[in-house]
């Protein structure tokens, strides 16, 4: 789900949000605020060398409990606000990235804001790789089946018994 919210990720699994985030950047007085990426996390492969950030701030909730499965990417480090999470392996199947900012208001080439770019582009990479994975399994299946015109196994059947009243 694209336009799901990081705490929306996090609601269907914990359960857990701030509901109504002290933020005193909203009104217009700042929009901006740091965010410090975890070393070790795969928003910092994608980032190398960027450690910390600027990012925009309008959200009213946050994650108050991380979810079981998923990992912190990114936290506010003047509140710890957790701005960026990611399903871990063994936290389920499928590909989940999500940040607290709004990556898609970052003017593209503007450098007052976190380029969002190496995120975009890591999830589009994702989508081909399910595609093509898909198309794989799709086509294990077609094979399967055997070539097209051949006649479908069967499984033999045995008769239904008749239903008694009374039993």
């Amino acid at each position: 789900d694209i336009k799901l919210s990081t705490q929306g990720f996090n609601v269907k699994v914990q359960r857990q949000v701030w509901q109504e985030v002290v933020n005193p950047f909203r009104n217009g007085a700042r929009l901006t605020h740091a965010i410090e990426i975890e070393p070790a996390s795969r928003l910092a492969a994608l980032y190398p060398g960027i450690g910390r950030a600027t990012t925009n701030s309008i959200h009213h909730q946050s994650i108050k409990a991380l979810a079981p499965g998923f990992a912190i990417e990114a936290r506010c480090p003047e509140d710890g606000t957790i701005e960026a999470i990611r399903r871990r392996p063994e936290g389920g199947s499928g590909f989940v990235a999500a940040v607290q900012w709004h990556p898609e208001f970052h003017e593209p080439g503007g450098a007052e804001t976190f380029d969002d770019s190496a995120m975009l582009a890591d999830f589009l990479a994702e989508c081909r790789r399910a595609k093509e994975a898909d198309a794989t399994r799709v086509s294990a299946e077609a094979r399967a089946r055997g070539p097209a015109g051949a006649p479908a196994r069967t499984i033999p059947s045995r008769p239904i018994p008749a239903h008694k009243p009374g039993r």
